[in-house]
């Protein structure tokens, strides 16, 4: 893409303690203790198995800065709202997967794509929020929606997904990965923070109903806590997830490189990466991140 949305302002001058209160609810510190229980490892492998409806749809039937219009008004109407950052994902989840399957005339692609937006945060608050907004509070700039159109449109995206709305999200899996790959308890709170900010970032480069959150995750996690591993140290630590094949690992090594990329080329150096890296920071990227990236998940669809 052209223009994007630095990895900053996806926090929209919020501060660290109000990222935290989005992400992890008040009875739930996950940085007390860093050990994974036998009853934690079996609700992520459950939940991996879970992943078989994010695959590739091979179709590109929406212009991508319409895309783009809807990722920064979602980001910015949560922000407003003070929803949790999973509702924000989850309602690019409902909009990627809504028009995989829908087809609309070019001239209504704009009012398609602003009503749209609003019905998908408005179905994913609905399904993560204790206390969702009124339709009537959901402002588009230029329009004017009225309460029952944006109830029709909620009721063709509950249609065309077939009322599957509780799909997972990077967030469910934030902490398992944080306490699996960082073994410096001093730096859980510093990783899981900053592995949220990548994940809201990396929602602009692909399309969030064919990645699998796991993967996500996993790759946002490992790139806050270095991103410039070796690959060796890469290798050792994804293969430290037992039920993952050479497919989810070949994924997950591919959406930690594009990591790389919108770390490096998005974001100040000194706003992202600890002052440690910077004095060893020997990356040889130099490619740009271009339009949205995909993937390929379709590969590891039966895992």
């Amino acid at each position: 893409m052209e223009s994007g949305v630095p990895l900053l302002n996806l926090l929209c001058d919020e501060d660290i303690s109000s990222l935290n209160s989005n992400l992890f609810d008040k009875n739930d510190n996950p940085f007390d203790s860093i050990t994974i229980t036998e009853p934690d490892c079996e609700f992520i492998e459950s939940s991996f198995r879970k992943e078989t409806s994010f695959r590739a749809t091979r179709v590109e039937r929406w212009p991508e800065s319409a895309r783009l219009e809807a990722v920064k008004w979602i980001l910015q109407t949560r922000a407003l709202f003070g929803y949790h950052y999973r509702t924000a994902y989850l309602a690019l989840i409902y909009f990627d997967q809504f028009l995989a399957k829908t087809c609309f005339s070019d001239g209504k692609t704009t009012w398609t794509n602003r009503i749209l937006s609003v019905a998908c945060l408005s179905l994913a608050a609905k399904m993560e929020e204790s206390k969702a907004r009124p339709l009537i509070e959901y402002r588009v700039e230029g329009y004017d929606f009225q309460g029952i159109a944006i109830q029709k449109m909620e009721l063709c995206v509950l249609h065309e997904l077939e009322w599957k709305m509780g799909v997972l999200t990077p967030f469910a899996y934030l902490n398992y990965f944080t306490a699996k790959f960082c073994t410096e308890k001093s730096r859980l709170h510093e990783i899981a923070t900053r592995a949220a900010e990548l994940v809201m970032a990396i929602v602009e480069e692909i399309n969030a109903a064919e990645n699998r959150p796991s993967i996500i995750a996993a790759a946002s996690v490992l790139t806050a806590y270095d991103h410039n591993l070796e690959s060796a140290v890469l290798e050792d630590k994804i293969n430290s997830i037992p039920s993952w094949g050479s497919p989810e690992k070949d994924l997950a090594f591919s959406c930690y490189r594009l990591l790389q990329e919108i770390v490096m080329l998005k974001t100040p150096k000194s706003a992202v990466i600890p002052s440690s890296l910077l004095a060893n920071n020997d990356s040889t990227i130099t490619s740009k991140c271009g339009s949205k990236r995909r993937l390929n998940f379709g590969d590891s669809d039966e895992h």
